[in-house]
């Protein structure tokens, strides 16, 4: 018997490493939604991040199941990275800061509050990923420095 996408999700984030519903199943650290090409959410905790979360996909169920994972993680630091990898930090820093200027003129062109609030989210939204994603860059940098350095010796 399958179990519901909401406790798919829930059960991810109590650490479950196996689990399944229709169309959404966990294996080990990552929930994915239809099968392994598209992971949801993968459990991180490294340097104050606590979930890699991937970026929107187009498909209505997929939303969905993006949807019942984000509640299920909601008030862990979630940094949205394509793909749930961390080694495309760089280029999801490059793609935010391209959508924040996007967004931006949006918000100029705004005539009614309730996009203009909209915007003002989106772009602060990316802003905050793009402090995160810069921080988890720097660290990452530095450990490897470090590593490099030990490897030397």
């Amino acid at each position: 018997m399958s179990i519901s996408h909401r406790d798919v999700a829930q059960a991810f984030a109590d650490g479950k490493t196996k689990g399944s519903g229709s169309r959404m199943f966990i294996s080990d650290d990552t929930i994915y939604s239809h099968g392994l090409h598209y992971p949801i959410a993968k459990r991180y905790f490294k340097h104050g991040v606590d979930y890699l979360f991937n970026t929107p996909y187009g498909s209505v169920s997929t939303s969905s199941h993006m949807s019942h994972v984000r509640q299920a993680i909601e008030g862990s630091t979630v940094l949205v990275v394509e793909g749930c990898d961390i080694d495309n930090a760089g280029s999801q820093f490059r793609r935010n800061t391209r959508d924040v200027e996007k967004y931006e003129g949006k918000l100029k062109r705004a005539r009614k509050d309730g996009w203009k609030e909209h915007w003002e989210s989106r772009i602060e939204e990316l802003e905050a990923q793009n402090e995160m994603l810069a921080q988890v860059a720097v660290r990452q940098r530095l450990l490897e420095a470090a590593e490099s350095e030990k490897d030397e010796r």
